[in-house]
């Protein structure tokens, strides 16, 4: 039987078959390099099965990889073995339990953008600071900026081709303008937006680069300080102003909703804040929620909260998924009295206000209350 060996011209084939597929050059770069670090572990020897699965072990024990990051490799090399008609190479990628929150040491917070813009801006930094919101303001991928032309600030709608698909996203008014200052200044009348010093579009390595000195200007962590940082915050404003996540999805570009779940994912100290909302431990000396003055129930079954609990759900707005109408909001504030009515009524006003700022909606999503 003839040796599978990973040859220079087996990986020339592969890279042509990806071509074919109309796979991005990233994503091509990404699969032929993979392959690669195969090649160098095999050193020579043909491919067999067992071969596969220690490289698989040493991935897990010794390459200090996350269990995401060797699924992707796997990924790439069955591909790899598919195109080469070497199916019986295939090995399973890794299970992974998705959690039910994120990680807040990655996660960016909208805080720390805004920093980040504001201290770019402070510092001279124009082009840092409008590729950040650009970005951030429309939750493209950084491999997409480039389809963000002069043309598109026109009409402030820009068709996106990516992973075999067309997608059209929406400027924000703010941002549509805000760029066409900005093209106006640097005289780019043609073309991507960001452009490098040979009027190319800029590529990732520029944007990584910016977004890195960015951070460490603006004093954010270096771990939060990539581009898909940025995707991942969209997602978590726009679903919270919305909580619409088919939509999101549509925005996104993803085929999954399942891919959407993962980027609207509550921090951990969020999630433990929705567990404490529960007030699902009865025994607790407070009788309501730990830490908080207790609570009181109407006849209707209503739990009015005390002002510490208040401002508690109130710092949480978005993350309940319980909706009240406004209606049904004024009735459940009528029976609040002294400080606790204060309290509601100057949050609510707030809301209000917010919503006459961002377009009413019929619907508006308040801190659990039942």
């Amino acid at each position: 039987m003839k040796e599978k060996i990973i040859t220079e011209q087996n990986i020339a084939r592969f890279e042509k078959e990806l071509k074919k597929s109309e796979k991005t050059p990233n994503t091509i770069h990404k699969y032929v390099r993979d392959v690669r670090k195969l090649q160098t572990y095999a050193d020579g020897r043909g491919l067999t099965r067992d071969l596969m699965i220690a490289y698989k072990k040493e991935l897990e024990e010794q390459g200090g990889y996350k269990a995401n990051s060797i699924n992707s490799f796997l990924t790439a090399i069955n591909r790899f073995c598919i195109v080469m008609k070497w199916n019986d190479l295939c090995i399973k990628t890794i299970k992974v339990q998705r959690t039910a929150f994120e990680n807040e040491e990655k996660e960016l917070t909208m805080e720390e953008y805004k920093r980040m813009v504001s201290t770019a801006s402070r510092q001279g930094e124009e082009k840092t600071a409008r590729l950040l919101q650009t970005i951030a303001g429309t939750g493209i991928r950084v491999g997409e900026l480039s389809y963000i032309n002069v043309a598109c600030l026109q009409n402030g709608m820009v068709d996106v081709h990516n992973k075999g698909k067309v997608r059209r996203i929406l400027l924000p008014s703010a941002l549509q303008e805000l760029l066409k200052e900005y093209v106006q200044k640097h005289n780019i009348c043609e073309g991507a937006v960001f452009q490098n010093r040979n009027h190319q579009p800029v590529d990732r390595r520029e944007v990584w680069r910016r977004m890195k000195a960015a951070a460490m200007a603006a004093g954010v962590p270096s771990g939060k300080a990539f581009p898909h940082n940025l995707r991942h915050l969209f997602a978590r404003e726009f679903y919270q102003q919305t909580g619409d996540i088919v939509k999101l999805a549509d925005v996104l570009g993803h085929s999954s909703i399942d891919t959407t779940r993962i980027y609207v994912k509550s921090t951990g100290k969020e999630h433990k804040q929705q567990l404490d909302q529960m007030n699902m431990v009865v025994d607790h000396k407070d009788g309501g929620l730990a830490g908080h003055e207790p609570v009181r129930t109407t006849e209707s079954g209503i739990i009015l909260a005390t002002a510490e609990n208040v401002r508690v759900m109130a710092d949480n707005t978005y993350l309940s998924q319980r909706i009240l109408f406004p209606l049904e909001m004024m009735c459940f504030m009528s029976t609040l009295s002294g400080s606790d009515k204060k309290k509601w009524e100057q949050w609510y006003q707030k809301i209000e206000q917010s919503d006459n700022a961002a377009g009413s909606r019929k619907n508006r999503i308040f801190p659990t209350i039942l």
